[in-house]
């Protein structure tokens, strides 16, 4: 490994890093990384989606390097709840725990070991990457030890080390293997499955009627008795005339609709010449992350979502379902690049993102999107480089004392004085 080499005649730093990590990314060593000292830095911003996606790359560390990291987080109990049986370090004040910038918190541990690797993920949308930001709580910090993880398909991608989503230059999603079994209880007839938020910055209430006509003209010939689990109950006391709504929506198709709440069974409208009834389900207060996979695996074969990890989670274990997604302003370009790359023409607009009539012999195939849009393929090879040169720096004199002088060379101008003069004393 001739690193030296590799960054000779670089104008940047950001040249050299680039070039250096090139170089090993075409490294065949295999070595053993256990010793690696990892810590993945995280701050969710509202909901599971950020808890999930660190929690995958810390199994990416296990089951590919068979590092055990450590997860610094806001919010340590969810990833108890999501089953992380890893060292978890509480970040806080005291003060809020969302969507903080890492110079407002502070490590709630006594003693910390000194990282050789911190991962940041993912950094949410609002902050961009900023290597100072993280010195605050670990001095050490630096563009060789210090990786930045996106969200999927962030406005600047190329700002990140590891850009995720759909479309060059990002680096694929993060697909997990699953082995889902069980069913959940209660649900004894075919189900459809409607998981969307609601809210000023999302409002649910057009898309969870686009979706309820489509699957109710969908299915009304076939399935006599159709459930639709409505993961968020929030959605009956928020969306403006809910019930009325819904059998406007409905009535043509299923005749007979009940609404199932905590509080029992409510009849919205009844007709005793036919049997073909339509059940709400919003007596399910919340699934647990595991009992969301169980949920959507054994769902009928449409299924509308919103968040980038549900989207991930569907096709990682279901590549047979039509997706349907909740698309929010700050996710367009994530839902237009999934409508060319499933493809599913009904995602590339907000209007039928949802479901819609017209998508009612949709038939989905999504093996080759999930094969070749996966992090597996397409950012593993980068995470494979930080890896080893992370290994090198650990154990390697040569290549410590090379990434040092780079780090503390303000240009590499300087750096080409320094690293002389420092190879020299060694």
């Amino acid at each position: 490994m001739n690193i030296l080499n590799s960054i000779n005649n670089m104008y940047t730093k950001n040249e050299a890093k680039q070039a250096i990590l090139d170089l090993y990314e075409k490294d065949r060593r295999n070595g053993n990384y256990s010793d690696l000292k990892v810590l993945i830095l995280n701050t969710p911003c509202n909901g599971f989606g950020d808890i999930i996606f660190a929690k995958k790359i810390a199994e990416y560390l296990i089951n590919w390097y068979n590092i055990k990291p450590d997860i610094a987080s806001t919010d340590t109990n969810k990833f108890k709840k999501l089953g992380y049986d890893g060292n978890l370090i509480l970040l806080g004040n005291n003060k809020r725990t969302q969507c903080r910038r890492f110079r407002k918190l502070e490590f709630q541990a006594k003693k910390l070991p000194i990282y050789d690797l911190i991962l940041v993920a993912p950094l949410m949308v609002d902050f961009d990457p900023d290597i100072s930001d993280v010195k605050k709580i670990l001095p050490y910090a630096n563009e060789f030890n210090t990786y930045f993880f996106s969200e999927y398909n962030v406005q600047n991608p190329f700002d990140y080390d590891f850009p995720t989503g759909i479309g060059i230059p990002n680096k694929g999603m993060l697909f997990s293997d699953y082995i889902i079994t069980g069913k959940i209880q209660g649900l004894n007839n075919p189900y459809a499955v409607i998981y969307i938020h609601d809210s000023k910055l999302l409002p649910g209430e057009e898309c969870f009627f686009a979706f309820l006509k489509m699957i109710s003209a969908k299915y009304n010939t076939t399935i006599k008795n159709l459930d639709v689990v409505i993961v968020n109950t929030k959605l009956i006391n928020t969306i403006p005339n809910f019930r009325d709504e819904v059998i406007d929506t409905v009535k043509k198709y299923y005749p007979n609709i009940n609404l199932v709440t905590e509080k029992g069974v409510q009849v919205l409208t009844y007709n005793p010449s036919t049997s073909k009834t339509l059940t709400l389900r919003a007596d399910y207060p919340t699934f647990t992350y595991d009992k969301m996979q169980i949920l959507i695996k054994n769902s009928i074969k449409d299924i509308v979502l919103t968040g980038d990890q549900s989207i991930t989670d569907a096709l990682s274990c279901c590549k047979d379902k039509n997706i349907f997604y909740q698309i929010a302003d700050w996710k367009e370009n994530f839902g237009k690049q999934l409508g060319i790359k499933l493809p599913n023409k009904y995602l590339l607009k907000k209007k039928t993102s949802c479901g819609t009539l017209k998508a009612l012999k949709y038939d989905s195939n999504y093996d080759y999107f999930v094969e070749n849009y996966s992090f597996k393929k397409l950012g593993k090879p980068k995470l494979d480089a930080v890896i080893k040169l992370t290994k090198d720096i650990k154990e390697d004199d040569v290549v410590d004392l090379i990434i040092d002088t780079l780090v503390n060379s303000r240009t590499m101008k300087s750096f080409y004085k320094n690293i002389i003069k420092n190879l020299k004393k060694n």
